[in-house]
C-alpha cells in the first residue's frame, strides 16, 4: 500500500498537534479491521486509497470568530 497526500482544497482554520496520541489513533483504526486496513502509519478504507495517518488534526470554524492564530494563520486551541 503506497501513500498519497490528499488534495487540500479547504485548509484547516484550526490545527491541533495530536502527535503524542498518534499511537492511539492507529490503535483505534486497527480496532476496525473489517472496515480499515492499516500498515504502519498508513491506512486505507474499502476504496483501497492509502492515506497517511497524520499527527495533526485540522478543523474548520463554521460559527463564531477565529481566536488567536500562529504564524500559519491557524488557531492551535479548539477551546480558545
Amino acid at each position: 500500500m503506497s501513500a498519497r497526500e490528499p488534495d487540500d482544497p479547504l485548509p484547516p482554520m484550526v490545527a491541533v498537534d495530536a502527535g503524542a496520541h498518534l499511537h492511539r489513533k492507529l490503535a483505534a483504526l486497527r480496532a476496525h479491521a473489517t472496515q480499515v486496513r492499516v500498515e504502519g502509519e498508513v491506512f486505507a478504507l474499502s476504496d483501497g486509497v492509502a492515506q497517511v495517518v497524520r499527527a495533526a488534526e485540522g478543523f474548520q470554524l463554521v460559527a463564531g470568530t477565529l481566536g488567536p492564530t500562529g504564524d500559519a494563520g491557524r488557531e492551535h486551541d479548539l477551546l480558545s
